[in-house]
Protein backbone atom coordinates (compact mmCIF):
# COMPACT_ATOMS: atom_id res chain seq x y z
CA UNK A 1 0.00 0.00 0.00
CA UNK A 2 2.77 2.23 0.73
CA UNK A 3 4.46 1.85 -2.35
CA UNK A 4 1.20 2.65 -4.24
CA UNK A 5 0.40 5.91 -2.31
CA UNK A 6 3.85 6.87 -3.25
CA UNK A 7 2.96 6.39 -6.92
CA UNK A 8 -0.03 8.48 -6.61
CA UNK A 9 1.92 11.41 -4.84
CA UNK A 10 4.62 11.12 -7.55
CA UNK A 11 1.89 11.07 -9.88
CA UNK A 12 0.02 14.02 -9.10
CA UNK A 13 2.81 16.02 -8.73
CA UNK A 14 3.91 15.25 -12.35
CA UNK A 15 0.21 16.18 -13.05
CA UNK A 16 0.60 19.81 -11.33
CA UNK A 17 4.10 20.48 -13.02
CA UNK A 18 2.42 19.27 -16.57
CA UNK A 19 -0.45 21.70 -15.98
CA UNK A 20 1.55 24.23 -14.77
CA UNK A 21 3.56 23.88 -18.38
CA UNK A 22 0.91 24.52 -20.08
CA UNK A 23 -0.79 26.77 -18.80
CA UNK A 24 2.85 28.68 -19.32
CA UNK A 25 2.60 27.57 -23.22
CA UNK A 26 -0.94 28.70 -23.44
CA UNK A 27 0.49 32.11 -21.82
CA UNK A 28 3.21 32.47 -24.43
CA UNK A 29 0.74 31.02 -27.02
CA UNK A 30 -2.00 34.08 -26.48
CA UNK A 31 1.04 36.70 -26.21
CA UNK A 32 2.55 35.35 -29.75
CA UNK A 33 -1.12 35.97 -31.17
CA UNK A 34 -1.78 39.09 -30.18
CA UNK A 35 1.71 40.43 -31.06
CA UNK A 36 1.27 38.65 -34.34
CA UNK A 37 -1.83 40.53 -34.51
CA UNK A 38 -0.26 43.86 -33.97
CA UNK A 39 2.54 43.02 -36.11
CA UNK A 40 0.21 42.43 -38.95
CA UNK A 41 -1.85 45.47 -38.41
CA UNK A 42 1.64 47.59 -38.41
CA UNK A 43 2.66 45.80 -41.35
CA UNK A 44 -0.57 46.23 -43.17
CA UNK A 45 -0.92 49.95 -42.64
CA UNK A 46 2.64 50.04 -43.42
CA UNK A 47 2.22 48.87 -46.81
CA UNK A 48 -1.04 50.23 -47.51
CA UNK A 49 -0.67 54.00 -45.89
CA UNK A 50 2.02 54.88 -48.75
CA UNK A 51 0.35 53.13 -51.59
CA UNK A 52 -2.77 55.22 -50.89
CA UNK A 53 -0.89 58.16 -50.41
CA UNK A 54 0.65 57.33 -53.83
CA UNK A 55 -2.93 56.82 -55.45
CA UNK A 56 -3.98 60.08 -53.98
CA UNK A 57 -1.54 61.77 -54.90
CA UNK A 58 -1.83 60.54 -58.52
CA UNK A 59 -5.54 61.53 -58.43
CA UNK A 60 -4.05 64.85 -57.23
CA UNK A 61 -1.53 65.18 -59.94
CA UNK A 62 -3.95 63.83 -63.16
CA UNK A 63 -6.61 66.83 -61.76
CA UNK A 64 -4.73 69.67 -61.66
CA UNK A 65 -2.95 68.44 -64.77
CA UNK A 66 -6.35 68.43 -66.50
CA UNK A 67 -7.39 71.80 -64.93
CA UNK A 68 -4.17 73.81 -65.71
CA UNK A 69 -4.41 72.59 -69.79
CA UNK A 70 -8.22 73.42 -70.05
CA UNK A 71 -7.39 76.87 -68.66
CA UNK A 72 -4.74 76.80 -71.18
CA UNK A 73 -6.66 75.90 -74.17
CA UNK A 74 -9.69 78.78 -72.87
CA UNK A 75 -7.33 81.54 -72.39
CA UNK A 76 -4.76 80.99 -75.61
CA UNK A 77 -8.51 80.31 -77.57
CA UNK A 78 -7.39 77.37 -78.84
CA UNK A 79 -9.38 75.06 -81.22
CA UNK A 80 -9.77 71.58 -80.76
CA UNK A 81 -6.63 70.29 -82.46
CA UNK A 82 -4.49 72.68 -80.92
CA UNK A 83 -5.73 71.95 -77.48
CA UNK A 84 -4.86 68.21 -78.28
CA UNK A 85 -1.43 69.28 -79.82
CA UNK A 86 -0.91 71.33 -76.68
CA UNK A 87 -2.23 68.62 -74.22
CA UNK A 88 0.33 65.86 -76.02
CA UNK A 89 3.47 68.25 -75.79
CA UNK A 90 2.56 69.10 -71.93
CA UNK A 91 2.55 65.01 -71.90
CA UNK A 92 5.31 64.65 -74.43
CA UNK A 93 7.82 67.11 -72.05
CA UNK A 94 6.47 65.42 -69.11
CA UNK A 95 7.66 61.83 -69.96
CA UNK A 96 11.04 63.13 -71.38
CA UNK A 97 12.55 65.91 -69.13
CA UNK A 98 13.01 66.13 -65.45
CA UNK A 99 9.41 67.92 -65.36
CA UNK A 100 5.78 66.54 -64.97
CA UNK A 101 3.41 66.71 -67.35
CA UNK A 102 1.45 68.72 -64.86
CA UNK A 103 4.58 71.21 -64.27
CA UNK A 104 4.25 71.43 -68.27
CA UNK A 105 0.65 72.43 -68.07
CA UNK A 106 1.68 75.59 -65.73
CA UNK A 107 4.04 76.84 -67.59
CA UNK A 108 1.88 76.68 -70.72
CA UNK A 109 -1.01 78.42 -68.67
CA UNK A 110 1.50 81.14 -67.79
CA UNK A 111 2.71 81.72 -71.31
CA UNK A 112 -1.43 81.67 -72.69
CA UNK A 113 -1.54 84.22 -69.44
CA UNK A 114 1.24 86.58 -71.41
CA UNK A 115 -1.08 86.77 -74.81
CA UNK A 116 1.47 83.62 -76.57
CA UNK A 117 -0.85 82.03 -79.34
CA UNK A 118 -1.26 78.03 -79.13
CA UNK A 119 1.53 77.80 -81.95
CA UNK A 120 3.74 79.75 -80.25
CA UNK A 121 3.57 78.18 -76.33
CA UNK A 122 4.20 74.88 -78.52
CA UNK A 123 7.58 76.61 -80.63
CA UNK A 124 8.49 78.06 -77.00
CA UNK A 125 7.48 76.00 -74.34
CA UNK A 126 10.98 73.01 -75.33
CA UNK A 127 12.95 75.90 -75.18
CA UNK A 128 12.31 77.26 -71.28
CA UNK A 129 12.35 73.74 -70.53
CA UNK A 130 15.93 73.50 -72.07
CA UNK A 131 17.03 76.48 -70.24
CA UNK A 132 15.58 75.80 -66.70
CA UNK A 133 16.91 72.48 -66.77
CA UNK A 134 20.51 73.44 -67.68
CA UNK A 135 20.50 77.19 -65.52
CA UNK A 136 19.22 74.98 -62.36
CA UNK A 137 16.13 77.54 -62.27
CA UNK A 138 12.26 77.03 -61.90
CA UNK A 139 10.28 77.07 -64.94
CA UNK A 140 8.84 79.86 -63.61
CA UNK A 141 11.11 82.01 -63.76
CA UNK A 142 12.40 80.63 -67.19
CA UNK A 143 9.56 81.21 -68.59
CA UNK A 144 9.28 84.75 -67.65
CA UNK A 145 12.62 85.72 -68.25
CA UNK A 146 12.13 84.20 -71.85
CA UNK A 147 8.97 85.61 -72.73
CA UNK A 148 9.87 89.09 -71.31
CA UNK A 149 12.90 89.20 -73.85
CA UNK A 150 11.04 88.40 -76.75
CA UNK A 151 8.23 91.04 -76.10
CA UNK A 152 10.72 93.30 -75.06
CA UNK A 153 12.73 93.30 -78.44
CA UNK A 154 10.11 92.61 -80.58
CA UNK A 155 11.23 89.16 -82.00
CA UNK A 156 9.06 86.09 -83.15
CA UNK A 157 8.23 83.50 -80.28
CA UNK A 158 10.10 81.03 -83.30
CA UNK A 159 12.99 82.92 -82.47
CA UNK A 160 12.58 81.30 -78.79
CA UNK A 161 15.76 79.17 -79.33
CA UNK A 162 17.71 81.81 -80.08
CA UNK A 163 16.89 83.94 -77.13
CA UNK A 164 17.34 80.97 -74.45
CA UNK A 165 20.45 80.35 -75.57
CA UNK A 166 21.78 84.32 -75.05
CA UNK A 167 20.19 84.03 -72.10
CA UNK A 168 21.99 81.23 -71.31
CA UNK A 169 25.20 82.27 -72.30
CA UNK A 170 24.72 85.32 -70.35
CA UNK A 171 24.75 83.41 -67.22
CA UNK A 172 27.13 81.14 -67.73
CA UNK A 173 29.81 83.94 -68.93
CA UNK A 174 28.79 86.91 -66.38
CA UNK A 175 28.07 86.69 -62.81
CA UNK A 176 24.35 87.17 -63.83
CA UNK A 177 21.95 84.73 -62.76
CA UNK A 178 17.78 84.59 -64.75
CA UNK A 179 16.89 86.29 -61.40
CA UNK A 180 19.02 89.24 -62.16
CA UNK A 181 18.71 89.17 -65.75
CA UNK A 182 14.87 89.45 -65.43
CA UNK A 183 15.33 92.57 -63.00
CA UNK A 184 17.91 94.71 -65.20
CA UNK A 185 15.81 93.77 -67.87
CA UNK A 186 12.22 95.25 -66.58
CA UNK A 187 14.13 98.29 -66.49
CA UNK A 188 16.48 98.38 -69.37
CA UNK A 189 14.90 96.06 -72.05
CA UNK A 190 12.30 98.93 -73.77
CA UNK A 191 14.94 101.89 -73.88
CA UNK A 192 17.62 99.09 -75.29
CA UNK A 193 15.41 98.13 -78.47
CA UNK A 194 14.27 102.24 -78.89
CA UNK A 195 17.73 102.61 -79.28
CA UNK A 196 18.32 99.71 -81.67
CA UNK A 197 20.62 98.02 -79.01
CA UNK A 198 19.79 93.94 -79.27
CA UNK A 199 19.26 91.16 -77.22
CA UNK A 200 23.11 89.91 -77.08
CA UNK A 201 24.86 93.45 -76.45
CA UNK A 202 21.75 94.18 -73.66
CA UNK A 203 22.33 90.98 -72.20
CA UNK A 204 26.83 91.49 -72.16
CA UNK A 205 26.09 94.95 -70.57
CA UNK A 206 24.20 94.19 -67.47
CA UNK A 207 27.01 91.16 -67.47
CA UNK A 208 29.65 93.70 -67.51
CA UNK A 209 27.97 95.66 -64.87
CA UNK A 210 27.33 92.44 -62.76
CA UNK A 211 30.80 91.63 -62.70
CA UNK A 212 31.79 95.00 -61.36
CA UNK A 213 29.29 94.29 -58.30
CA UNK A 214 26.46 96.18 -59.91
CA UNK A 215 23.32 94.90 -58.34
CA UNK A 216 20.77 94.63 -61.00
CA UNK A 217 18.12 96.62 -60.37
CA UNK A 218 20.87 99.64 -60.57
CA UNK A 219 22.34 98.29 -63.63
CA UNK A 220 19.16 98.11 -65.60
CA UNK A 221 18.10 101.42 -64.21
CA UNK A 222 21.76 102.85 -65.38
CA UNK A 223 21.07 101.78 -68.51
CA UNK A 224 17.48 102.60 -69.10
CA UNK A 225 19.03 106.27 -68.04
CA UNK A 226 22.10 106.08 -70.30
CA UNK A 227 19.85 104.88 -73.49
CA UNK A 228 17.65 108.18 -72.59
CA UNK A 229 20.63 110.25 -72.20
CA UNK A 230 22.19 109.36 -75.49
CA UNK A 231 18.63 109.92 -77.10
CA UNK A 232 18.18 113.58 -75.86
CA UNK A 233 22.13 114.35 -77.04
CA UNK A 234 21.82 112.41 -80.52
CA UNK A 235 25.07 110.65 -79.77
CA UNK A 236 26.18 106.85 -80.04
CA UNK A 237 26.92 105.08 -76.83
CA UNK A 238 30.54 103.91 -78.50
CA UNK A 239 30.96 107.88 -78.96
CA UNK A 240 29.89 108.40 -75.21
CA UNK A 241 32.03 105.99 -73.91
CA UNK A 242 34.97 107.07 -76.17
CA UNK A 243 34.85 110.58 -74.84
CA UNK A 244 34.95 109.15 -71.32
CA UNK A 245 37.64 107.56 -71.81
CA UNK A 246 39.58 110.49 -73.56
CA UNK A 247 38.60 112.59 -70.66
CA UNK A 248 41.27 113.88 -68.40
CA UNK A 249 38.27 113.29 -65.55
CA UNK A 250 36.21 110.59 -66.55
CA UNK A 251 34.13 110.38 -63.60
CA UNK A 252 32.82 114.02 -64.22
CA UNK A 253 32.28 113.70 -67.95
CA UNK A 254 30.07 110.59 -67.23
CA UNK A 255 28.31 112.60 -64.64
CA UNK A 256 27.90 115.37 -67.51
CA UNK A 257 26.59 112.73 -69.93
CA UNK A 258 24.57 110.66 -67.88
CA UNK A 259 23.93 112.42 -65.11
CA UNK A 260 23.96 111.45 -61.23
CA UNK A 261 21.60 107.74 -61.82
CA UNK A 262 23.86 106.40 -64.42
CA UNK A 263 27.42 108.22 -63.93
CA UNK A 264 29.01 105.27 -62.49
CA UNK A 265 27.05 102.65 -64.48
CA UNK A 266 28.56 104.41 -67.60
CA UNK A 267 32.25 104.99 -66.24
CA UNK A 268 32.17 100.94 -65.79
CA UNK A 269 31.28 100.71 -69.71
CA UNK A 270 33.76 102.94 -70.53
CA UNK A 271 36.19 101.46 -68.95
CA UNK A 272 34.95 97.91 -69.83
CA UNK A 273 34.44 98.32 -73.59
CA UNK A 274 36.56 95.77 -75.00
CA UNK A 275 35.18 93.24 -72.66
CA UNK A 276 31.41 93.74 -73.45
CA UNK A 277 32.00 93.50 -76.99
CA UNK A 278 34.16 89.99 -76.74
CA UNK A 279 31.09 88.83 -74.06
CA UNK A 280 28.57 90.31 -76.79
CA UNK A 281 30.42 87.90 -79.88
CA UNK A 282 30.64 85.15 -77.46
CA UNK A 283 27.28 85.40 -76.79
CA UNK A 284 26.30 85.61 -80.23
Amino acid sequence: MGGIKTLSIIVAANIKALESSMSKANSSLATFAGNAARIGATLSFGLTAPLTAIGKTAVTEFLQFEDSIRRVGIISGSTQEQFEALSREAKRLGMNTEFTANEMAKLQLILSKQGFSPEAITDITKEITDLASASGEELTLASAITAKSIRAFGLESTEAAAVTNTLFQGISKTSLNLQDFSVGLSFAGAAAKASNVGLSETTAMLGTLANNAIPASKAGTGLRTIFSELAKKGITLDQALGTINRSTNPLRTSLRLFGKTAANQGLILAQNRLETAKLTTEID
